[in-house]
């Protein structure tokens, strides 16, 4: 299966049941099902039926208790007659743990269109939980927002809770530079136009899945670009919590600054995960008012395992842009991004020794970026710990004019690093898998989470004693003969 292709198959029966407590209280289901459709049903009650169900989602989630779902038809979804204001107006606002589920797993055939004036789901929960609140096989489009959140919004004040986004398509929605009173918060800014979350609370997380987030925007302040938009598809706003990003598809959305993901310090760990087309503009003139940004992603602590980021652009840093922290980055193959000024691929900020920036990097291919390939901005090359703050072994990749490339000493005998051009299946149609002559193949160092890991076609990461290099995984042709 193509990874490009997402399906994720859901099971509709299931009821969970509280024990009985030992005073003979009855048993309790501890969640229910509320139902929303377009199919001419007879709206009644606490919509627990799909003959009953809600004619808009909003009646549904206002029905729902703690750790329920609510259930959506298939139709197009657009702003209730009861729609709440928070923010901006929403087609769902939801402030309890709860699932919003589509009932068939199609996100393309159960539409929540905020008909380009209003912001598409915003998950609001003021209090600690270890619940989730979920949305689960939607398309989320044509949604307009200010501040955060064009598309779906979460926001977490000092609580803890976690957030998910499971197979959805996130597309054509904008975030446009605003201050709202509401927050408590970033109350001014443009982050996020496909998803943006901000939280104050450490133990806030979010997790995106299957999903495709794709042509979203986050817009500046002014023509002058006065101020940035960051996070085209996604921005975390926080210094706190853990992200997930895994089996997605970013491609073709803008921002000021980090067009694909900006991270505003939390761990994240992105896996098996394509950004592709993404661009981070400045004012779009040629003149001089430019922002560093990243084509693909920009912040820092990050974790690539088996990612594929080609033909991003950007003023700083077409594909990642690293600003702070410790990253570490698996199998990944950056290839083929543009920079106007800056590294083609990676782009490190490493100014002083408080910005203890650090990027280790194995088995990945950093190839066919405009040059220079990888760059170190600033002269400091040891951080505080004593770490080099540039490690690459067993990758192929060139340094190309990197600053202080004799510093880090990256060919030196012993890391397994090549030169050699990786020899892509069809580099012109964007085929970047491995060919039987590339001398990526069988090169890599093999490591723990590799066990029952897949590469990017979903193969087993290693096929034949060592890894290859990149986030493809050769698997050799041949002819099975059955011997009786």
């Amino acid at each position: 299966m193509s990874v490009f292709t997402f399906r994720y198959y859901i099971s509709q029966g299931m009821i969970v049941f509280l024990s009985a407590l030992a005073a003979c209280v009855l048993p309790r289901a501890i969640a229910d099902d509320h139902y929303a459709a377009q199919n001419g049903q007879t709206p009644a009650g606490a919509y627990t039926t799909w003959a009953s169900a809600a004619s808009n989602i909003q009646d549904a989630v206002n029905a729902a208790t703690t750790n329920d779902t609510v259930w959506v038809g298939a139709g197009r979804y657009t702003v209730p007659p009861n729609a709440t204001n928070f923010a901006g107006t929403n087609v769902v606002f939801i402030n309890r743990p709860l699932t919003l589920r589509s009932s068939n797993g199609v996100p393309e055939s159960t539409v929540i269109d905020g008909q380009a004036t209003n912001r598409g789901v915003v998950f609001y929960y003021p209090n600690n939980t270890t619940n989730r609140l979920a949305i689960d096989g939607f398309t989320v489009s044509n949604c307009f927002a200010t501040n955060i959140g064009g598309g779906i919004l979460f926001y977490a004040l000092e609580r803890s809770w976690t957030g998910e986004v499971v197979n959805c398509i996130i597309n054509d929605n904008i975030v446009a530079w605003g201050t709202n009173s509401e927050f408590s918060y970033h109350k001014t800014g443009s982050s996020g136009a496909g998803i943006g979350d901000f939280n104050n609370a450490c133990g806030f997380g979010l997790t995106v899945t299957n999903t495709i987030i794709r042509n979203n925007r986050a817009l500046p302040r002014g023509e002058a670009f006065t101020d940035a938009g960051d996070g085209g598809a996604i921005s975390h706003r926080s210094i706190y919590g853990e992200v997930l990003i895994k089996g997605c598809l970013i491609e073709s959305n803008e921002a000021t600054m980090a067009a694909g993901f900006n991270n505003g310090g939390s761990h994240i760990t992105i896996e098996n995960t394509v950004f592709r087309y993404n661009r981070a503009y400045t004012n779009g003139s040629g003149c001089s008012s430019f922002t560093p940004g990243g084509g693909a992603m920009e912040g820092g602590n990050f974790t690539l395992l088996n990612c594929l980021i080609y033909n991003n652009n950007a003023y700083r840093a077409g594909g990642i842009y690293i600003t702070t922290g410790s990253n570490y980055f698996y199998n990944s193959t950056i290839v083929s991004n543009r920079s106007y000024s800056g590294a083609g691929g990676i782009n490190m900020r490493f100014v002083t020794h408080a910005n203890s920036a650090h990027l280790r990097i194995w088995n990945s291919i950093i190839y066919s970026n405009n040059i220079p390939n990888i760059q170190v901005d600033g002269f400091t090359n040891i951080t505080p710990d004593g770490r080099l703050s540039l490690q690459i072994t067993n990758s192929c990749f060139l340094t190309n004019s990197l600053s202080f490339a004799t510093n880090f000493n990256l060919y030196a005998a012993g890391k397994g690093n090549i030169t050699n051009n990786p020899r892509f299946v069809n580099f012109a149609n964007e085929d970047f898998r491995l060919r039987y002559d590339s001398p990526c193949l069988n090169t890599g160092t093999n490591d723990d989470w590799m066990t029952n890991s897949a590469d990017l076609d979903g193969r087993a990461r290693v096929r034949y004693g060592t890894v290859d290099m990149g986030a493809y995984e050769l698997t050799y042709d041949g002819t099975v003969y059955m011997v009786k």
